[in-house]
């Protein structure tokens, strides 16, 4: 597969909202400039066969059990700081939250946009709980759009829809990889380059006796169908900080031009070992051969590291974690990642931004019970093109409140070029947010939001909320948005150490078909509903600047 050139960089501005104090590496940054070693592999055997058809996944399917209605097993959030500090830090919040209930809130500050994305072009239940053959909770909600399928993963399915949401297909992940290992944590990417679907999931490794360590599997269409036949793989890793039994945990998934980026977090038996990436050749997973990998594995005072989907011909790679500080935020450059002796991996820049902390768990009307707002990492992949990286994550914000925070970051003077929140109401609880943006500097949100405060007839159970800008808006500016769909009732059967677990994700694609108003104008929602007090249920949606 030849290597392509690198396209002209795009033109961004360079100015944040008025009275905004610019952003600023932090000097003399421990690590910054010095290339992390590869200190692990992963080898996947190249005389293997790796092809699974759509008939073998049908028979696989066909073959397994009738599951009723209930609930899958329970996946645990695994916090990459102390976790007894991590409970004490959201307690702390959710008190925090208790106490400004009682005080006068303040009006939104947000604008609403005229430009914000308000069109629908199609709106449609996605996978639920008790479809999903009992689907562990929370639902890991992620899905891609490409040109004429929409594919949608959740605990334990993936499933294949047309582009108006009819269902095609619907596989277990056991069916579709050919396993029996317990699997979570799906994530989908359409390569717009290629035009390949790109499906990763973790392996949940048994409680004692395992004879591997940090194992994933990755699968890749052959073509640009879904419902086509796919190269599947396992991948484990070996070397370094790896032993038998650790897991490879909240995996996330990017691409570059020529590489597929694998990220997780690594747990072993006494807790969180660190970050570690994993690049992997297109040339080769593509093309059904296997293929061996570097593995960079990071400190643990760097955790979930979110890996770039790269929208231009650029072999570069920036990647973007939260430090434990949680006043910068850290930058990482991968080049040659195709290559598993020349990839480079480094920490570019600690970026200082304002000190955040973790969120309070979300409110719902009616119930004590609250939703799960995670601790502050990066949930999904960032968008990168040119010189322009986005991601947002949610933090305590205004009246002590779960609230998104978005940053679009100049990877050449290692800045900040705006940054903003994500916010329905004054009196909201918002969180579970992902971003998508163009090459023009457009971009769309989609998030969770749920009201138990309002006064005047505004108090709902938790809706999938969107909303967007276009490069002209005035830079940190987003405004509240639209509804995509409003769960019709609150969700308390999902109870895991006090709270309900929710997420641990949302995703928002951009459309590779070009509408009526230009390319990169439109953009698939996918995010978590309530079907009942017991399960979860998801949307889609089709949206846009125009039809």
């Amino acid at each position: 597969m030849a290597a392509l050139c690198l396209g002209a960089a795009a033109l961004i501005p360079a100015a944040l909202p008025p009275g905004t104090a610019r952003a600023q590496a932090a000097p003399e940054a421990s690590g910054v400039g010095k290339p992390i070693l590869q200190t692990a592999r992963a080898s996947v055997d190249p005389q293997a066969s790796y092809e699974r058809s759509a008939e073998d996944m049908a028979a696989a399917q066909a073959a397994l059990p009738a599951t009723g209605s209930g609930a899958g097993p329970a996946l645990p959030l695994r916090p990459t700081m102390d976790p007894e500090a991590y409970r004490a830090a959201k307690r702390a919040a959710d008190e925090a939250l208790s106490h400004a209930i009682a005080k006068p809130t303040a009006a939104l500050a947000g604008t609403s946009l005229l430009n914000a994305p308000t069109t629908v072009i199609v709106k449609k239940p996605g996978p639920n709980q008790t479809g999903a053959g009992n689907g562990g909770y929370p639902p890991d909600t992620t899905g891609a759009i490409g040109p004429s399928e929409v594919v949608y993963t959740v605990n334990q399915t993936i499933n294949v829809y047309s582009r108006k949401g009819v269902l095609q297909k619907s596989t277990g992940f056991g069916a579709f990889f050919g396993t029996s290992d317990l699997l979570s944590d799906p994530r989908v990417v359409y390569d717009t380059l290629w035009n390949r679907w790109v499906v990763t999931d973790t392996r949940v490794p048994p409680a004692s006796g395992d004879t591997v360590s940090a194992c994933f599997w990755i699968a890749v269409s052959k073509t640009a169908k879904a419902t086509g036949a796919w190269y599947t793989y396992r991948s484990c890793s070996g070397g370094g900080i790896f032993v038998n039994g650790d897991l490879w945990d909240y995996d996330q998934l990017g691409i570059t031009q020529d590489a597929i980026l694998v990220t997780g977090n690594i747990f072993g038996s006494s807790g969180f070992k660190g970050a570690a990436m994993m690049p992997i050749p297109k040339a080769e997973i593509y093309n059904g051969f296997g293929w061996s990998s570097p593995i960079f594995t990071l400190p643990t005072s760097v955790g979930t590291i979110a890996p770039p989907v790269v929208a231009d011909i650029n072999g570069i790679g920036f990647f973007l974690a939260i430090d434990a500080s949680r006043a910068v935020l850290d930058l990482y450059r991968g080049t040659e990642l195709s290559d598993e002796y020349q990839a480079s991996f480094v920490l570019q820049a600690q970026i200082a931004v304002p000190t955040y902390g973790l969120p309070p768990n979300a409110l719902q009307p009616g119930t004590s019970q609250v939703l799960d707002t995670l601790d502050g990492r990066f949930q999904n992949a960032s968008t990168q093109y040119s010189n322009s990286l986005w991601n947002v994550h949610t933090v305590i914000g205004t009246g002590a409140r779960p609230m998104p925070i978005y940053y679009q970051i100049d990877t050449n003077a290692n800045t900040v070029i705006q940054s903003g929140a994500l916010v329905e109401s004054s009196t909201s609880n918002d969180f579970n947010p992902s971003v998508a943006a163009n090459s023009g500097g457009d971009a769309f949100f989609t998030w969770s939001t749920t009201d138990a405060l309002s006064s005047s007839g505004g108090q709902h159970n938790a809706a999938v909320r969107f909303s967007g800008r276009l490069a002209a808006d005035p830079l940190g500016a987003v405004g509240p948005g639209s509804v995509l769909f409003t769960s019709p009732v609150a969700l308390t059967g999902d109870l895991q150490n006090g709270i309900q677990r929710w997420g641990d994700y949302s995703r928002v694609a951009l459309d590779p078909v070009t509408s009526t108003c230009g390319a990169g104008k439109r953009a698939a929602v996918f995010n978590e509903t309530i079907l009942d007090a017991n399960d979860w249920s998801t949307e889609y949606g089709l949206i846009g600047f125009c039809r």
